[in-house]
C-alpha cells in the first residue's frame, strides 16, 4: 500500500509523528515495514508483541512501532479521529471490575537509569504488557523531581517529552495524546491520578490564590504579620484578604516583567520570580497535615537556610507527627473554620467559619471533567485517601472533617457529578486494605488488597488461602479488591523498605505472578496489578518516582518467559476459572498445594508453589497427601500444565502421560491424591475425569 494511502486518514498529529519517525530512521524504511509487519501480525495472532524483552523493545526504531500503531488504526477502521474511550459506550462501571492493571511511570523508563524516559518510546512497551488497564502516574511539570509534588496542573514535564518531535513541531500534549490512543487501540484503559494537592511552589497557587490557605508573616519572618496568632490568620476574613492582596501582587509582577501572555505559559523563570516576590513580602501556603494530624498545621518558625516556613504537626493527643509531614505540597483550602492542630468542637450550619469552599469544589470537578474529557481517560486514581475514614465525625447527621483532606461524602458526590458525564468512570483509591465496601459507599470501585504488603511465607500464604476459601464473592459485584504484585511505593522506608525484585527475586515474583491468576478464581475474582519492571525483575520503581531517573532494566529473560506462559495458560481457561472455586489447601515449610474445583463439574485443577518464595530455597522432596470430593479415574487425568523453574528453564508443554513428569511424582488412588515435587517448582496441573 502507497505511504499517501496509510496515513490519509490519520488524525493531523498523528501524521506529524508518523512523518518525523520516518525521518528518523537509520536502517532502511524496508527493513523497518518489515519488522512493523512482523509486530502486528503477533500481536493479531496472540494479543501481545513476544520475543522481546523491555529493553529491546525500546531501542528498535520509533518507526517500527508507531507503524505498527498505524497499521492497528486502520484495521479498526477510524477516519481521522482518535480512537474511542474505553468508557465512550459503557452504560456502567462493571466493565472497569474485569481489566488488569499495571502501574505505568513514562519518566520511569528511560534506557538507562541516569536518563528519563519519554512519551514516543514509552508506547514501545505498551504491546508486550499483559493488561488491560493502565495506571498513568502523573506527568505534569512537578517540583524537587517528585512526580507526586505537583508544579503545574496544566503543563505536561519537560522530562518525558520527546524533544526531537517537539522541534519538529509535535506538542507535549500531542504526544500525550497519542500515547493515550495507543493505549485504546489495545484495549487498554487509561487511568488519570489526581492529586489533591499542589507542590508549595506550584503555578496554580499564583492563578488562583482562593484555591489555597496562607499564612502572611512579618517583614523580619521572625513572627507572623503585625504579631497575628496563627488563628486569626486561619479565620476566613483574613485568608480572604491574603488571597486578593496575592492576586494583586500576581498582577502587578506580570505588568512589571512585561509578560504579555496568560500566566499558564510561564516559564519556569517566570514562576520562580513571582514566587520569589511572594516570599520577600511573606507569603506562604500552608502544606497538608500529616495522615493522623487534626485540623492544619500550625506555624513554628522561619528557617532562612532553606527560606520556608517550619510547621508544627500535632494529632489528636497533642503529640507531634512531623516525621510524617509531606512540607513540599502546597495542599487546596478545602474547609473553613480550621484552627491550628485543634480538633472542631462542633459544626453549626449557619456559620460561615464552619462549611466548604465551593470555589474549590468548582474547581476541582471542572478540571477533573476538563482533562478526561481532554486526554480521554477511563478511570481515575485518588490520591491520598488512605485515611479519610480516620479524619471524619459525625455529629446530628453531619459529617464533620477533622483534617484538610477530602471525605467521603465530599469524593461521593465529585464521582458523583463527574457519573453524571460519563456513566461508566471508574475509581480507584489510593488505599491498601480489606474494607471496600466503605470505599464503595464513598464512590471507589477498586481498592487495592492487603495481599501486597504480605512476604509470602507459610503463615501469610495460610491466611490467603483462607481468605480465599471462606469468601470467594463480594456483597456487591461494583467493588472489589485489587490482587496487587506490588505496588509503585512498596519500597518506601514506612512500608517494606525494599524492592520487590531484591527481596524475594524471580522464583517469588514468579509465584506472586501465578497465584494472581490461578489461586485468584471465581465469579468476583480480585483484578490483577502489578508495576512496570515487575515482569523482567528490573527495580527502582518507586526511586524512579522522587527523581528524574529510570528503573533498572534488570531484563531476566526467564521470568518475562514466564510471566507470559502464566498469561497464556490463564487466556486459555479463564472461563472455566471464573466458575470455580478454591476448594482446599495445604502449606508447609516446603511447599504449598492448593485445589481450584470447576462449579457443577469433575474438573479440577492442582497449583504447587515453593516456600519460602525466595531464590534461596533450600529444596528437599516433599510428599503431600489430600483427599478429593470425588473419585477419580487415574487413566482419564491429563496434566496440561508444567511451568518449571528449578533449573530456571521454562517449559509450556501439554502432557497426556503422567510417566513424562521427570520432577513431579503424582498419583491417584481412589480420592486420594499424592504429589512429590523433587525439586524447586511452579506447577499447574488440570484434572478431569
Amino acid at each position: 500500500m502507497k505511504e499517501e494511502a496509510i496515513i490519509k486518514n490519520l488524525p493531523e498529529y498523528w501524521k506529524k509523528i508518523f512523518y518525523c519517525a520516518k525521518e528518523k530512521l537509520i536502517s532502511a524504511y524496508e527493513k523497518e515495514m518489515d519488522l512493523s509487519n512482523l509486530f502486528f501480525a503477533q500481536y493479531w495472532l496472540k494479543g501481545y508483541i513476544s520475543g522481546y524483552m523491555f529493553i529491546d523493545l525500546l531501542k528498535i526504531s520509533d518507526f517500527a512501532m508507531i507503524y505498527f500503531f498505524v497499521k492497528l488504526y486502520m484495521k479498526y477502521d477510524y477516519h481521522g479521529v482518535r480512537p474511542r474511550s474505553i468508557i465512550s459506550d459503557k452504560k456502567d462501571d462493571l466493565w472497569f471490575l474485569e481489566r488488569d492493571f499495571c502501574f505505568f511511570n513514562i519518566r520511569a523508563v528511560g534506557k538507562e537509569v541516569e536518563e528519563t524516559g519519554n512519551i514516543i518510546d514509552a508506547v514501545k512497551l505498551l504491546p508486550a504488557l499483559r493488561v488491560s488497564a493502565i495506571h498513568l502516574a502523573p506527568f505534569f511539570e512537578c517540583s524537587a523531581g517528585i512526580i507526586y509534588c505537583q508544579k503545574s496542573f496544566v503543563h505536561i514535564n519537560h522530562e518525558i517529552i520527546n524533544i526531537q518531535y517537539m522541534e519538529k513541531g509535535i506538542s507535549a500534549k500531542e504526544q500525550m495524546l497519542f500515547f493515550i490512543d495507543c493505549c485504546h487501540l489495545l484495549n487498554i484503559a487509561i487511568g488519570f491520578d489526581v492529586t489533591p494537592h499542589t507542590s508549595n511552589d506550584s503555578i496554580l497557587r499564583l492563578q488562583k490564590p482562593e484555591l489555597f490557605r496562607w499564612i502572611k508573616l512579618a517583614q523580619d519572618k521572625t513572627t507572623l504579620f503585625d504579631n497575628m496568632d496563627i488563628d486569626e490568620q486561619y479565620s476566613t476574613g483574613f485568608q480572604s484578604q491574603c488571597q486578593k492582596e496575592i492576586a494583586l501582587l500576581v498582577e502587578e509582577e506580570i505588568k512589571k516583567n512585561n509578560i504579555g501572555r496568560a500566566i499558564d505559559d510561564f516559564d519556569i523563570e517566570c514562576i520562580d520570580k513571582i514566587n520569589k516576590r511572594l516570599g520577600e513580602v511573606g507569603y506562604y501556603t500552608v502544606p497538608p497535615h500529616t495522615w493522623n494530624g487534626v485540623s492544619v498545621p500550625g506555624f513554628k518558625k522561619y528557617s532562612h537556610n532553606i527560606q520556608t516556613p517550619i510547621w508544627e504537626y500535632k494529632d489528636k493527643y497533642g503529640r507531634n507527627q512531623g516525621q510524617h509531614a509531606i512540607w513540599l505540597h502546597a495542599n487546596f483550602y478545602m474547609h473553613k473554620g480550621f484552627k491550628a492542630n485543634k480538633l472542631p468542637v462542633s459544626y453549626v450550619l449557619d456559620t460561615k467559619e464552619k462549611e466548604k469552599n465551593i470555589e474549590f469544589f468548582n474547581f476541582f470537578i471542572d478540571y477533573l471533567k476538563d482533562n478526561i474529557e481532554r486526554y480521554l481517560f477511563d478511570f481515575l486514581r485518588i490520591d491520598y485517601v488512605d485515611h479519610i475514614f480516620d479524619n471524619v465525625k459525625e455529629e446530628n447527621g453531619i459529617e464533620i472533617p477533622l483534617n484538610e483532606m477530602l471525605t467521603p461524602i465530599e469524593i461521593r458526590e465529585i464521582v458523583k457529578r463527574l457519573k453524571s458525564n460519563w456513566k461508566g468512570i471508574g475509581v480507584l483509591a489510593d488505599h491498601v486494605g480489606c474494607d471496600p465496601d466503605k470505599y464503595y459507599q464513598a464512590g471507589f470501585n477498586l481498592i487495592i488488597s492487603s495481599y501486597v504488603t504480605f512476604e509470602y511465607n507459610k503463615l501469610n500464604l495460610e491466611k490467603i488461602f483462607y481468605d480465599l476459601c471462606s469468601s470467594n464473592s463480594n456483597n456487591s459485584n461494583h467493588f472489589n479488591t485489587i490482587w496487587a504484585i506490588d505496588t509503585h511505593d512498596m519500597a518506601h522506608p514506612l512500608f517494606l523498605g525494599k524492592e520487590l525484585a531484591y527481596r524475594e527475586g524471580k522464583v517469588g515474583m514468579g509465584v506472586r505472578f501465578f497465584l494472581s491468576r490461578f489461586a485468584n478464581v471465581g465469579r468476583n475474582r480480585h483484578p490483577k496489578y502489578e508495576v512496570i519492571g515487575n515482569q523482567d525483575l528490573s527495580s527502582g520503581i518507586h526511586r524512579a518516582n522522587n527523581r528524574p531517573e529510570s528503573i533498572a532494566w534488570n531484563s531476566d529473560k526467564e521470568l518475562f518467559e514466564l510471566y507470559h506462559q502464566i498469561e497464556n495458560q490463564y487466556e486459555m481457561i479463564k472461563d472455566d476459572l471464573q466458575q470455580s472455586r478454591l476448594i482446599q489447601y495445604t502449606v508447609t515449610s516446603r511447599m504449598a498445594v492448593f485445589i481450584i474445583k470447576k462449579d457443577d463439574s469433575t474438573k479440577y485443577w492442582i497449583g504447587i508453589i515453593p516456600v519460602p518464595v525466595t531464590n534461596n530455597v533450600k529444596w528437599k522432596e516433599e510428599l503431600l497427601k489430600f483427599p478429593l470430593d470425588v473419585k477419580l479415574n487415574e487413566k482419564n487425568i491429563v496434566m496440561h500444565t508444567k511451568i518449571s523453574l528449578a533449573i530456571f528453564k521454562m517449559e509450556y508443554l501439554h502432557f497426556t502421560d503422567i510417566d513424562k513428569l521427570c520432577d513431579i511424582e503424582f498419583s491417584v488412588i481412589g480420592n486420594l491424591i499424592v504429589v512429590k515435587l523433587k525439586q524447586v517448582g511452579i506447577v499447574l496441573l488440570e484434572l478431569k475425569s
